[in-house]
């Protein structure tokens, strides 16, 4: 399987609801990783990061879930390419420094994945970069796909993160389960 680089809002959907195991679990041979720019989003008390998140973040590299990614030096390609999409878009909307980081790995680690939620921000650029990305809502399915976890668990993840005000794409899993099936 390909490595992941997830950005903000997908992480913190798992992160926050103490299910980052999850992703490894789905995907046991790829490695997450969280980019520079997602990391310090996260840690940053100043950028609205919690304590709670933050510690179980912490807990999610403990453990080896996740695993931050190198950082960009200032004077390679894809620092220059990071500049352009958080200040002024590559053909595109700019964009914020989680996603802008994590499509910038993928590109540059061919067959790698792109997990984010930020489709609305991150859909140009997966279309124009030909990049594959997945979601917390496809995250969520292929768990249950795989039995690692069943429908009851998954509506309780789920109502979780919304409850952390996460934004998914439906109301309830059953509902996502239901659309999933229709589109097969």
């Amino acid at each position: 399987m390909s490595d992941i680089y997830i950005d903000t809002d997908c992480l913190c959907s798992f992160v926050r609801t103490h299910h980052s195991d999850l992703i490894k679990k789905v995907y046991p041979d790829s490695t997450i990783f969280v980019p520079n720019a997602v990391h310090l989003e996260i840690i940053n008390p100043a950028a609205g990061g919690l304590e709670s998140l933050r510690n179980s973040y912490y807990l999610a590299l403990t453990n080896k879930d996740v695993v931050l990614a190198g950082s960009f030096t200032l004077d390679s390609p894809e620092y220059l390419e990071y500049l352009t999409l958080t200040n002024r878009g590559d053909g595109g909307k700019i964009i914020g420094a989680g996603e802008a980081a994590a499509i910038v790995h993928v590109k540059h680690n061919p067959g790698s994945l792109l997990a984010s939620n930020n489709l609305r921000d991150i859909l140009f650029y997966v279309r124009k970069y030909s990049i594959t990305h997945i979601t917390t809502e496809v995250i969520l399915l292929e768990a249950l796909r795989q039995g690692i976890i069943n429908e009851n668990m998954g509506e309780k993840i789920w109502q979780k993160m919304l409850a952390c005000h996460r934004t998914l794409p439906f109301k309830t899993f059953k509902e996502s389960i239901e659309n999933s099936i229709k589109h097969v």
